[in-house]
């Protein structure tokens, strides 16, 4: 078979761990006699031995290189996969920004929003896996609260997936969104 020579085996090298280099700056007051509270960052980091996942399939019969190996690897059923830990060989580097505002507008009640960017460079050399940088570029939220309306405290948790933000609420309504990446 042709295809034979696309079959290779996957020399890793041992996991190192993952460098960061970051850098952060902000700012943080509360201004018009008490009304008012910014809160401002930006960040930049660098990473090296960044950490990653990649995935291997190994043939369950023939050795790499034969005919049979081959023919394993046209059928998911005739090969085990496995996901394997291993570090980037190029530096990552990602940074950011948010700035969020909150105002106390009567008695107990404000209105609140944030605005909240991250990136992550592309490098112009592919690399061994994809980088899972797990955030939107852009996130967004605002809210209007009083915190002694009532008595009770209700929170849901959520947890970042790819391009959506996955619910995992504590509480019992539907709290999953999905953010356009």
């Amino acid at each position: 078979m042709k295809e034979r020579g696309l079959l290779q085996v996957a020399n890793l090298p041992a996991e190192q761990p993952e460098q960061i280099n970051s850098f952060e700056v902000g700012y943080k007051s509360v201004l018009l006699n008490n009304k008012l509270s910014i809160d401002v960052d930006a960040y930049y980091n660098s990473y090296s031995n960044f950490l990653g996942q990649v995935e291997v399939a190994v043939p369950s019969s023939g050795k790499v290189g034969s005919d049979a190996a081959v023919q394993d690897m046209l059928i998911r059923a005739n090969q085990t996969r496995y996901r394997v830990y291993t570090n980037a060989k190029n530096t990552y580097n990602s940074y950011g920004s948010s700035l969020g505002l909150t105002y106390n507008f009567y008695k107990k009640f404000t209105v609140s929003g944030n605005v909240n960017y991250n990136n992550i460079e592309s490098n112009a050399t592919p690399d061994i896996f994809v980088t899972g940088f797990n955030t939107p570029k852009w996130a967004t939220n605002l809210s209007l609260s009083n915190r002694e309306v009532v008595k009770f405290r209700i929170q849901c948790s959520m947890e970042m997936a790819g391009c959506f933000l996955v619910g995992k609420p504590a509480c019992k309504r539907n709290s999953s969104r999905l953010f356009k990446c």
